[in-house]
């Protein structure tokens, strides 16, 4: 079922180890699973020490990343332009986003 599923989990923000009881508004965790995605990987970073996961390390993604990442995931056009009311020419995805490809099979 997975193969021609995907399902994401995900929050709004990052919670601190341990008891979870701490936001981290400038990391947040994702899960996603089947769609013919690479699976099983961590991609991404954050710091360590006193304030543990309060800062992205390595490998940031940003919003347009993700949604870039899923339409590409759904095998839409992120290239894909759709004019709104008053002939203004709106992207499927902000034209700054670098997918996450090394989920993308």
């Amino acid at each position: 079922m997975l193969d021609d599923t995907l399902v994401i989990w995900m929050g709004e923000f990052g919670r601190t180890p341990g008891d979870g009881n701490g936001h981290f508004s400038k990391a947040w965790s994702t899960m996603w699973a089947g769609g013919g995605l690479k699976t099983g990987q961590v991609i991404g970073k954050t710091s360590e020490g006193k304030n543990a996961g309060s800062e992205i390390a390595e490998r940031p993604v940003t919003s347009p990343d993700f949604i870039a990442t899923l339409c590409l995931a759904l095998g839409m056009d992120t290239h894909k332009e759709f004019m709104a009311p008053g002939n203004r020419p709106m992207p499927m995805v902000d034209k700054v986003a670098k997918p996450i490809t090394e989920m993308l099979g």
